[in-house]
């Protein structure tokens, strides 16, 4: 029996092999796959951990009065829309919590979680359509820039200083 592989079929396997070899790799933290002793459930538990796992609560719960001070503050302003679901949101999570430290009283940085009922309004009036979305807005509440997606703590610590003015 002879087995023929068409240039589209051979292209497809090549895709999936490279996909799962990545997939594989993340799930070990970065090891290459020969190095991984597998043990019965190893990937469904690293999946399920960082699924289910709750990310660490970055700002309080919203109330009216903190959706009505979005852009309002007279100081330059972070907005990060986020979710708890989110994975790329949980990798930025530590850097936006350290610059929200950094320059505490001198830029407000605003964890807006999109799955709360009072966010609504807020993903409308800033039309927030991927996650991570961060915007940049400054003491008059103008947006000065915005990120979309995962992005290195360096180049939101390059916006906060431009918001700055330095």
């Amino acid at each position: 029996m002879k087995i023929t592989l068409n240039k589209h079929r051979l292209k497809i396997l090549v895709i999936l092999a490279v996909a799962f070899g990545l997939f594989g790799w993340s799930l070990a933290g970065g090891m290459p796959l020969a190095q991984i002793k597998y043990r019965a459930g190893v990937a469904v538990e690293r999946i399920s951990s960082l699924w289910a796992s709750p990310s660490p609560r970055m700002h309080p719960a919203l109330d009216d009065q903190s959706v009505a001070g979005v852009g309002t503050t007279g100081r330059p302003q972070v907005i990060d829309f986020y979710a708890e679901w989110c994975p790329a949101c949980r990798v930025l999570t530590p850097a936006l919590q350290d610059l929200g430290e950094k320059y505490k009283g001198r830029v407000d940085v605003i964890h807006i979680d999109v799955d709360s009922p009072l966010a609504r309004s807020l993903r409308a009036r800033f039309q927030v359509k991927a996650l991570p979305t961060l915007y940049f807005l400054d003491q008059n509440g103008e947006q000065v820039d915005m990120v979309i997606g995962g992005t290195a703590p360096e180049q939101v610590e390059a916006n906060i200083k431009s918001l700055l003015g330095g």
